[in-house]
């Protein structure tokens, strides 16, 4: 009986120990304004995607972004695995201004879905933009 007790307290407080708590790394408070896109348009022009955003938020530290691009898979019409594609980091002259992005298209027969989310010298991350489909009209070799 005594050796079965102890194994429960000690499987008990093994699964306390892992169970508890987030896994991921704290995020400083701030009583500033979340870091967001307020505005973006896109378009393409030949080989290359243009976008245009206004970010807001992340205080004095200013803001920047992350992009992440995926190609869409030709079966499914659906992106596929997402990976970081260009990050800047949160500077105070982003705040508030139109800013403008290009992105190479070039290899002509890929799709490829991107999305957009704004960042702030804290970390914070704002929500995911809404997911740009683009590809290059006319196939020039890279």
């Amino acid at each position: 009986m005594r050796k079965h007790a102890i194994v429960l307290v000690a499987a008990v407080g093994l699964l306390a120990l892992a169970g508890c708590g987030r896994k991921e790394p704290p995020v400083p408070m701030s009583s500033s304004a979340p870091p967001s896109i307020v505005s973006m348009t896109h378009d393409v022009h030949v080989n290359t995607l243009e976008l245009e955003l206004v970010l807001t938020g992340g205080g004095e530290g200013g803001v920047g972004y992350q992009i992440d691009r995926a190609p869409i898979d030709p079966y499914c019409n659906c992106p596929g695995f997402w990976r970081r594609y260009r990050e800047v980091p949160a500077q105070p002259a982003l705040v508030g201004v139109n800013t403008k992005v290009l992105i190479d298209l070039r290899g002509g027969t890929i799709a490829y879905a991107f999305r957009i989310r704004a960042v702030d010298s804290l970390g914070r991350l704002g929500p995911w933009s809404e997911i740009i489909r683009a590809r290059s009209t006319l196939n020039v070799p890279e």
